[in-house]
């Protein structure tokens, strides 16, 4: 089995939300830690049980904070710009990225035009272009800036993701899902999990024999081979317990 995950608010609590009890650092910046996972579950992918594979919206510099614990689970592989780039051993798969943009070409001027209106709407410094494969922002607004987004965009079928701080921008082809079959079928992988919390991973979820998420994805995501976490516990240990029995009952 590999486990393909979503890393904030699944794996990975930011310093401003930490989850309760034991936590361990997992994200430095600048000295300061920016984000926590909680012992359960640092403690069960320690132990490789499980053969683990991020799948982020991360651009390489920003999962690049992340990459000591990632180290430390035996992560090889990783999918950063929601799939569209692929990392092994910590360098980019060049392969792989020349074959996202080309599925892109299509999306190129409509990600551009989206990089325009996100630079007049935000401070330079807070906008970013993965060139071919994702525009990204972080706005006051996320909301606002992703109609805004929108309607820069022409009616291109461009996906657009908001979370609470950043929207992002990417070609309709660049997606978790899409990495995660593109992934499986080159490691031939026979039997797939995946976890995440938020839109940008149901296809992800959707793609995958067993999909793992909380409440507020259920009523969205239609795979019939499903975890449902209910009530107000923490989503990673969750996440740990169902993968824990998995590996021990066999999938």
């Amino acid at each position: 089995m590999v486990f393909f995950t979503d890393l904030d608010n699944t794996l990975v609590y930011s310093h401003r939300r930490v989850p309760p009890g034991k936590v361990i650092p997992a994200e430095i910046l600048d000295g300061r830690v920016q984000g926590y996972m909680t012992k359960t579950s640092y403690d069960f992918l320690k132990s490789g049980a499980v053969r683990i594979v991020p799948v982020t919206l991360r651009t390489p510099a920003q999962y690049s904070r992340l990459a000591g614990v990632m180290e430390t689970f035996g992560c090889r592989q990783a999918l950063l710009c929601g799939g569209g780039i692929l990392l092994c051993g910590g360098e980019e798969d060049s392969s792989w990225t020349d074959e996202t943009r080309q599925a892109a070409r299509g999306y190129l001027y409509a990600l551009r035009e989206a990089e325009r209106y996100l630079r007049f709407l935000c401070p330079p410094e807070k906008v970013h272009c993965t060139e071919g494969i994702m525009v990204y922002a972080a706005a006051e607004d996320p909301a606002a800036a992703a109609a805004g987004v929108s309607r820069a965009v022409g009616g291109s079928p461009v996906t657009v993701y908001t979370d609470s701080r950043k929207v992002y921008c990417l070609p309709p082809m660049v997606n978790k899902g899409e990495g995660l079959r593109r992934l499986a079928a080159r490691m031939r992988i026979d039997f797939s999990c995946a976890a995440g919390d938020s839109l940008p991973d149901v296809p992800m979820l959707e793609a995958a024999d067993l999909a793992l998420m909380p409440e507020n994805l259920a009523e969205i995501v239609c795979n019939p081979n499903r975890r449902v976490m209910s009530g107000d516990g923490c989503f990673a240990d969750f996440i740990c317990g169902v993968l824990k029995d998995t590996a021990q009952t066999g999938y």
